[in-house]
């Protein structure tokens, strides 16, 4: 029988281990407060679709939505169900990779089908993500282990603690799962399905669908099938990946096309030069632990040169590393923008999981007579790593949760969620993302959160321009003028700032950190709507 056949006969994982693993990798891998980090721009469009606060009236939630697929599952996730289902989605989707990983590494080893080896390999794929224990924990490059070893190049990951649209880029690696185990059509339908909820992961989609499409077509040759009828299985193959993503390439090409050259060339600029050059631009990104990830997909790479798995991963590595060559020299603004290079967000944990499953299935092949002997023992020890990452990871919730209460910036903004209405509009200081999700109030701008239609991003950068003029140097002539262009009715000021006040504003609550004043008469909307 053919290790291909062995692997689809293989027993599947129960529905009940699924749940549990889940649970299990969820709370080790630790899940920050709803709505922390990128959640403030993702779940905005969503949120404010749901009636999250008085979010519809934001600027940036009336932006052309990027993310229209994922922005569905918050607003209906939030109008029809509870708040806490997110960090189930999370935790699922984190089970979702870890059977992918441990299924595939069952393929290219496969002693690791067996109950101890694979017990040992799950807490230890758990333990890398976590990064709560040592090793992985260790500082290595500057970074963790765990980190080094988890995570792309270009601080391109598939997850991290809070649900977002890259964290279905799991989904990535249940495709290559699946066309292991046989499924050609099905792994290229969910390969399509990731760059649905994320369009940065059409790259990837491409890649993982043009090697399934190949590897069928030689297959189908080696098994004497005529040219045409092989060219043809591999055309599905391809046929399936573009149905799925069809609706998005279109969305995107309407909702996102260029207004004039100029805007279009402007705009990207602004992204990739301005707001995120940490992703895009190789020449800042790259540094030694780049070359240490180059490593790990090199070695992995040389372990499963004998399985259907090689193609895969080699052309999934040749793509990235091309079209990060080119553009460095092309300084390309839009391939920086596609960021090919996020290919690496899955290559890389999954070269370092094959690493891992080729060091687990050789002790338990080299030491097999010893490791029998002492079965519970090794699975009794795993249980109890698995318990300890467990209440670790259960520790670093409850301090995010924490954290979250005791931040300086809390009782401000819950002054502000209390007391919002329609009609007004906040400036804040640019660098505090946390604002609008936490209080519901529109604001004018923050840096994190940004659009990407070319005209809705030169505005945003123009907006955030003026408010950091402003807080660099506030005056009262500043918030008048802001006032005046961008409706402004209430301005959250840091201590010290504008302490003399200005005859346009009132005081409405001040802590040792803030103030919060409100525009009145003589500018902003009230003196608009005066002089109509």
């Amino acid at each position: 029988m053919s290790e291909k056949t062995q692997l689809t006969n293989s027993k599947p994982i129960s529905v009940g281990m699924f749940l549990l693993l889940s649970a299990v990798f969820g709370i080790a891998f630790t899940q920050w407060p709803l709505y922390s980090e990128n959640q403030h721009t993702k779940f905005l469009h969503g949120l404010a679709a749901a009636g999250y606060g008085l979010l519809g009236d934001d600027w940036l939630a009336n932006t052309v939505d990027p993310l229209p697929a994922f922005s569905f599952i918050v607003r209906a996730t939030y109008s029809l169900l509870v708040e806490p289902v997110f960090y189930i989605y999370h935790a699922l989707l984190l089970g979702v990779y870890l059977y992918s990983i441990v299924g595939i590494a069952s393929y290219v080893y496969p002693r690791l089908r067996d109950t101890g080896p694979r017990a040992v390999f799950i807490t230890v794929v758990i333990a890398m993500h976590a990064s709560l224990l040592p090793p992985f924990s260790s500082t290595v490059l500057g970074v963790s282990l765990g980190w080094l070893l988890q995570a792309g190049v270009a601080n391109q990951y598939l997850f991290n603690p809070v649900l977002q649209p890259s964290t279905f880029g799991v989904l990535l690696a249940l495709s290559i799962y699946v066309f292991l185990r046989g499924h050609p059509y099905l792994a290229a339908f969910i390969a399509a399905l990731a760059a649905v909820f994320h369009s940065t992961y059409l790259p990837s989609a491409a890649v993982l669908t043009l090697a399934y499409a190949l590897i069928s077509f030689w297959d189908q040759r080696r098994q004497g099938k005529s040219l045409a009828k092989a060219s043809g299985s591999a055309l599905l193959v391809g046929m399936m990946a573009l149905a799925v993503v069809l609706p998005v390439l279109l969305y995107n090409a309407i909702a996102f096309a260029p207004t004039s050259v100029e805007a279009w060339n402007r705009s990207q600029d602004i992204i990739v030069n301005f707001r995120i050059p940490h992703h895009s631009l190789p020449k800042v990104w790259i540094d030694n632990t780049t070359y240490a990830k180059i490593g790990i997909v090199l070695v992995a790479l040389i372990l499963v040169r004998n399985n259907r798995l090689f193609p895969i991963m080699l052309l999934a590595f040749l793509t990235a590393l091309v079209l990060t060559i080119v553009e460095m020299i092309t300084d390309y603004d839009t391939l920086a923008f596609i960021a090919p290079w996020r290919i690496s967000a899955f290559l890389v944990p999954l070269a370092s999981s094959i690493l891992l499953a080729s060091i687990v299935s050789a002790l338990f092949t080299r030491f097999r007579s010893w490791i029998e002997r002492y079965r519970w023992l090794i699975l009794g020890v795993s249980a109890i790593i698995l318990v300890v990452l467990v209440a670790r990871g259960a520790m670093a919730i409850r301090s995010s949760f924490e954290s979250l209460r005791d931040d300086y910036r809390a009782a401000m903004m819950r002054f502000v969620e209390e007391t919002k209405s329609p009609g007004q509009v906040y400036l804040i200081p640019t660098y505090m993302a946390e604002f609008r999700l936490r209080t519901g109030a529109p604001i004018l701008v923050t840096f994190k959160s940004h659009p990407y239609k070319d005209v809705e991003v030169i505005d945003w950068w123009a907006r955030v321009g003026a408010a950091n003029d402003f807080y660099h140097e506030p005056t009262c002539a500043k918030l008048n003028d802001l006032s005046n262009r961008y409706d402004i009715t209430h301005v959250v000021l840091e201590s010290g700032q504008l302490e003399s006040g200005c005859s346009e504003t009132e005081e409405r609550y001040r802590d040792d950190s803030f103030r919060v004043l409100e525009v009145t008469s003589g500018s902003g909307k009230e003196s608009k709507e005066g002089g109509d």
